[in-house]
């Protein structure tokens, strides 16, 4: 049997008589290297993929860009999740901005600079508007309801921002291509504290 490993010739003796039985034990012994040829052509074509999908993703972002905090909020006032009365959306539209405050102050990263905005002085916090929807992890999440527990606000109210939020993220999920619902796995606080 002869083959060639890494550009070596390696040469064997299959100890067989007949050709089919030289077959059968050359097929046999070079199985594992086959395979691994194969996984090894696999795992390319992955990181491949992996790279002509990030490069479509980026393309499609930049035709597309990521829907932001300000234009979530305008999204979500076309649902049909919008409260009637007015106090009722004032308070969820102040839910929603405290978010993307807490946002740009604890997580600048999440706040994408637009244009003439990405000047020196620029600074993320004060563009809470700018935070985009899909920056939002379930971990954030978790962060900003415990800073509303922390802050000294009742168990009540932080369910009220909690309910709005898991909501709101909810009926944006598919307008703002997000991968799920940040709010989802956070479970309410007790009512008295």
């Amino acid at each position: 049997l002869r083959y060639q490993i890494d550009g070596h010739l390696m040469r064997e003796s299959l100890g067989v008589s007949s050709e089919r039985e030289a077959k059968a034990e050359a097929a046999r012994r070079l199985a594992p290297i086959r395979a691994a040829d194969h996984v090894s052509t696999l795992r390319a074509l992955t990181g491949r993929l992996k790279d002509a999908e990030a490069v479509a993703d980026a393309a499609y972002d930049a035709a597309h860009p990521p829907m932001s905090f300000l234009a979530g909020w305008a999204e979500y006032l076309k649902t049909d999740a919008v409260p009637a009365g007015a106090a009722t959306l004032a308070q969820y539209e102040g839910h929603w901005f405290a978010l993307a405050k807490w946002l740009a102050k604890k997580h600048p990263k999440t706040v994408a600079p637009a244009g003439a905005d990405a000047a020196e002085d620029w600074k993320p916090e004060n563009h809470p508007e700018a935070v985009m929807l899909r920056a939002v992890s379930p971990e954030m999440a978790e962060g900003f309801i415990k800073s509303l527990v922390e802050s000294g606000l009742t168990g009540q109210r932080v369910n009220k921002y909690l309910q709005f939020l898991r909501a709101a993220f909810g009926e944006l999920q598919k307008p703002a291509r997000l991968a799920g619902n940040p709010f989802d796995g956070i479970k309410r606080r007790k009512q008295n504290g």
